[in-house]
């Protein structure tokens, strides 16, 4: 238990330093990250795909943030049989040519890894739908291994003529040592 501790205490005082002084939050207008897409559709519509990313406000949220993944990495080392458990979210938001958000798809999953294997543990589909011309008409989700898959089919409606049809996959995959992309 000593032993646990002073590794603690080390990592605790070799991060202090490495604490940033400023925190900056990538690609503001949508909350997605760079590694995002975005899709253009003809008529000026688009959607944006990614992971949001976790907005870091302050500081010493930032440096906490730092702290618990150190301590997740020195948690698998010193229980190297005992797997970590992370979860993530992948989401599809579709506008129209004036920018308007007209709904959002998500797939969130969730995993455990250990360093040498991980394994999705759950995947569950939700969707939000902010104008009501448009439906939800079919989504399903499934695991396999590593990976999460989840399937969505969004339709628009005017006076009950259906219009514009929206199909989508968003896939969410977890390596050994949890990193979800």
């Amino acid at each position: 238990m000593k032993k646990i501790l002073s590794l603690i205490l080390c990592a605790v005082l070799l991060l202090v330093p490495l604490a940033p002084c400023v925190s900056a939050a990538t690609e503001a207008d949508t909350g997605f990250g760079p590694k995002d897409g975005i899709e253009y559709f003809e008529d000026g519509s688009f959607l944006v795909v990614g992971i949001p990313e976790e907005m870091e406000s302050t500081v010493s949220l930032s440096f906490l943030l730092k702290l618990l993944n150190l301590m997740k990495r020195l948690f698998a080392l010193l229980f190297p049989d005992r797997p970590l458990t992370v979860s993530k979210t992948k989401s599809a938001e579709y506008f129209d040519a004036n920018g308007k958000g007209l709904w959002m798809i998500s797939l969130t999953a969730d995993f455990t890894y250990n360093g040498k294997t991980s394994a999705c543990t759950n995947a569950r589909v939700t969707y939000k739908i902010y104008d009501s011309d448009w439906k939800n008409i079919s989504s399903s989700c499934s695991k396999s291994a590593a990976t999460a898959t989840g399937t969505f089919s969004m339709r628009q409606y005017k006076l009950g003529v259906p219009l514009k049809l929206i199909e989508k996959t968003l896939t969410l995959t977890c390596d050994a040592n949890g990193k979800v992309s």
